[in-house]
């Protein structure tokens, strides 16, 4: 199982800074729970 990071972790970061984290994080975190759901079919 995947642990993805709340949004708003990185309270110290620049507001663009946590942008792009955070989309960063969601696509990463996407990629891999499709990758784990294909694994297991």
């Amino acid at each position: 199982m995947w642990w993805c990071p709340p949004e708003g972790v990185l309270t110290r970061a620049g507001s663009t800074t946590k942008h792009l984290l955070s989309l960063v994080e969601g696509l990463v975190c996407g990629v891999l729970y499709m990758l784990d759901q294909n694994r297991h079919d």
